[in-house]
């Protein structure tokens, strides 16, 4: 059994054994869906109050995962929705510093190697087609050639489409059907560089801010997990660990420490 050692702070941990020093993952943890379950409610760690909704029933699996279970979305009409048009505003308007300051963790495990897919895929989407205000991330492949594996995020501001940022970082997901995890953390205040992308550990990426400030507007009645707003581009994929933290910026050891040699660090371990 792993011998824990607390400093009295209650933020550092040294684990002898069961898992990696790390930060307490707990502060600043805003969504977690572990994907645990073998049938019934998708639960959000955090509160209950944002537990998900299966839509066209995705395949929970409570074995399989990278520390546990997981959840399968075998058509890109299969998703997750949950929260509500206020719960997520801090992802796309806000106060430098305080609001749009946000962290992202998840690992997917594609069927077949996902250079072949020649399309786009969402990962997370809360976009209003009303307002035209939330956060769309997802997977695709711009050329078509099949070799862009590229991670896209945008942020738009409801007014007239603009956007806070828009880009890409091509080549960086793994061409196999692997477990691998992503993270990404944006920081709107930064002059550059405010989206930074994680590919196993190791960060593969940045994307810079349009210089447009947030749109104070709502977002879509509710976050989506595996879709690309409006549309049936869903992510076709088995997904695990999916995070968010609100006012927090994982770091890049931290981000090295989540991905543990590929092992992950499960809810339970957190803090």
């Amino acid at each position: 059994m792993g011998i824990s050692f607390g400093f009295g702070f209650g933020v550092l941990k040294n684990r002898v054994s069961g898992g990696p020093p790390a930060n307490d993952f707990l502060n600043d943890l805003y969504d977690a869906f572990e994907f645990d379950e073998a049938s019934g409610t998708v639960v959000n760690k955090v509160t209950t109050d944002r537990n998900a909704t299966k839509i066209n029933t995705p395949t929970q699996s409570a074995s399989g995962g990278v520390t546990g279970g997981h959840i399968d979305f075998p058509t890109a009409i299969q998703y997750l929705t949950y929260g509500d048009t206020t719960t997520h505003k801090f992802m796309h308007y806000g106060t430098d510093g305080t609001d749009m300051l946000w962290s992202m963790e998840f690992w997917l495990k594609f069927p077949t190697t996902p250079g072949d897919l020649d399309t786009q895929h969402g990962i997370f989407s809360n976009v209003s087609t009303t307002t035209q205000a939330g956060v769309i991330w997802k997977y695709t492949d711009i050329s078509g050639s099949g070799n862009s594996r590229a991670l896209e995020l945008q942020i738009l501001r409801a007014s007239s489409g603009t956007r806070v940022i828009i880009g890409d970082v091509q080549n960086i997901y793994p061409n196999d059907t692997n477990w691998n995890q992503v993270i990404l953390t944006y920081d709107q205040s930064l002059a550059s560089n405010n989206a930074k992308i994680y590919v196993n550990g190791s960060l593969a990426g940045n994307i810079t801010k349009s210089g447009l400030a947030g749109g104070n507007a709502n977002s879509q009645g509710t976050q989506e997990i595996g879709n690309l707003f409006g549309t049936s581009l869903g992510l076709i994929t088995k997904m695990d660990m999916f995070r968010i933290w609100k006012t927090r910026i994982i770091t890049s050891d931290e981000a090295t420490a989540l991905y543990n040699s590929g092992s992950g660090v499960a809810y339970s371990n957190f803090g």
